[in-house]
């Protein structure tokens, strides 16, 4: 458990070369292959991630400098809207009232992310799906935008959802990628005041309200 306000968890990782296969077919449980919380400099380095079964191949959770390259991101086991890399907020709490898994919530975001010359697309796994999503995130906390983010040449083929959905993202860059076939594009997009949960500041207080994403 990291200190809260802080990016003092398990950290300085590099995880190179490798197959990590969720192997969707065959194994039901929901999870990411790899989930990192409150960390500091996380390298995914010419890995091939695949057939995860209703999550994230990677979920970075309150995480600073942070680099995925050079990997493939393939396959997907499920139903619904979810990214293969998700950037997320350490939440409050969840819907139902209950911590998070991941502590502390203290609704710290993601800063200083680069993702580049990745390839997203499907796996040739008998019954797996396309990805959803390749690069996004769904959570969001009023005033915690997750900051400096950049998504450079990557290819992405086949989503069943947006290419890259960034969720209360501020500072970013999207350059030189290779959508192909995709249901959609890049939809960059404000907390939605549809959604109760995305519309509270960090103490739990609803505030019905949105905030701009800047510097786009």
């Amino acid at each position: 458990i990291a200190a809260p306000g802080s990016y003092t968890g398990h950290g300085n990782i590099t995880i190179k070369g490798g197959i990590w296969d969720a192997n969707g077919a065959v194994q039901p449980g929901l999870g990411s292959i790899f989930h990192f919380g409150h960390g500091t400099d996380i390298k995914v380095l010419e890995a091939t991630l695949k057939d995860v079964v209703g999550s994230h191949h990677i979920e970075f959770n309150a995480c600073k400098d942070v680099i995925v390259r050079d990997s493939k991101f393939l396959g997907w086991f499920g139903s619904g809207n979810v990214e293969a890399i998700q950037l997320d907020v350490a939440y409050p709490t969840l819907a139902d009232g209950q911590h998070v898994t991941l502590l502390p919530g203290d609704g710290a975001p993601c800063k200083n992310v680069l993702i580049e010359h990745n390839y997203f697309g499907a796996s040739g796994t008998p019954g797996s799906s396309e990805l959803s999503r390749a690069i996004g995130g769904h959570n969001a906390i009023i005033g915690k935008k997750h900051y400096n983010i950049r998504i450079l040449n990557n290819t992405i083929e086949k989503t069943t959802s947006y290419a890259i959905r960034p969720y209360n993202w501020s500072n970013l860059t999207i350059s030189d990628n290779t959508l192909i076939e995709c249901a959609a594009g890049i939809a960059v997009i404000p907390p939605l005041t549809s959604d109760p949960k995305d519309t509270i500041t960090v103490d739990g207080t609803q505030t019905n309200a949105s905030e701009s994403n800047e510097d786009i």
